[in-house]
Parts: structure tokens; sequence; C-alpha cells
């Protein structure tokens, strides 16, 4: 595991150990649940292998680990279900009312910490299978297409087999624009 996702999983630890020191002080939930947004976006943010993510970014980014960690059964769907609802109930601004009880509370928190957990293990499994990073790996056991975006709109294919297109004959290569001029 990289220094940087040892580094975000010991800042999502710090923020639940936060939170549940704030819950146990019966504190406003709003900064409950600020803390536990915090214990569950570090762990997204070390599965990303990303440095620093603006906060405008932060639904982006949230977004992007449903695809490519939840939606294809590599973590709980309940951990993105989790991040949705403290992600929409934590407070934009201080002072402002969450509509988020003591109670789901208590179940956001005990789910956060097998939330980094599984992370964790994730990471760790990761990197002992290969050092080609996360997305190679989902591939590899999701059976997915062999094609990957590559910048832009250009497609490639890591597919040693693969010899690129057939080529076409001149009469095919024609446009439809060159098509209707002669019909």
């Amino acid at each position: 595991m990289k220094d940087l996702e040892k580094a975000r999983l010991k800042q999502a630890r710090e923020s639940l150990d936060e939170a549940q020191a704030l819950l146990a002080g019966e504190m406003d939930a709003g900064f409950v649940l600020t803390n536990l947004y915090y214990s569950y976006y570090y762990p997204i943010l070390a599965l990303m292998n990303e440095g620093q993510v603006p906060s405008t970014m932060q639904n982006v980014t949230i977004a992007f680990f449903e695809q490519r960690f939840i939606m294809n059964g590599a973590l709980k769907k309940e951990y993105g279900d989790a991040v949705r609802r403290i992600f929409n109930s934590k407070p934009k601004c201080s002072g402002e009312k969450t509509p988020v009880g003591a109670g789901e509370l208590n179940e956001l928190a005990a789910l956060a910490g097998a939330f980094i957990q599984d992370v964790e293990t994730y990471l760790e499994k990761e990197s002992a299978v290969s050092q080609g990073g996360a997305m190679a790996s989902i591939e590899r056991r999701t059976g997915k297409s062999s094609m990957v975006r590559s910048g832009g709109d250009r497609r490639v294919n890591n597919d040693p087999k693969y010899k690129g297109p057939e080529r076409r004959s001149g009469q095919e290569r024609r446009t439809d624009k060159d098509r209707r001029k002669k019909s």
C-alpha cells in the first residue's frame, strides 16, 4: 500500500474517532456529520489514488467512487448509500440543522469503521496483486472489455492480440457526403 493511501486511512480513523467522541458528548449533529463525512471521504481518496481534490470536486469524486467500486461489487452497496446520505445531509454552513438523529449517526459511525477496514483490506490485496493500480485489477476481476479510455475521446486497446481496425478499400472509405454526390 502506498504512503498516501496509508495517510488517508489514518486521517479517516482520526475523523471517525472525533465523530465518536462528539457523539458520546452529545454534541451538535452537524459537527458529528462533518467528521463522519471525512471518515468516509478520506478512504475514497485513498482508493482513487488522488492527491488533493478541490472541495468543489467532492460530488464528482463520490460519483466516480460509486461507478468504480460500488457498481461493480468491489465494495458493499451500503457504503455507497451511506456516503451519499452523509454527503447530502452534512451542513453546508455552520448552524444549519441536520435531518439526522442520534440513532442514525451511531449506525453511520459503526458502518464507517467497517468501511475503513474494508478499504484497507482492498488496498492491501490490490498492492499485493499488482503495482498497476486499482483500475487494472478491477477490469481483470470483472472481465470488463479490454478497451480503456485514454485522454480526450480516443480509445486504446490493451489486448495484445488486437491488431487494429480492419483495413478498408478505397470504395469503403468514401464518406456519406461522397455517397450522396454520386446518387
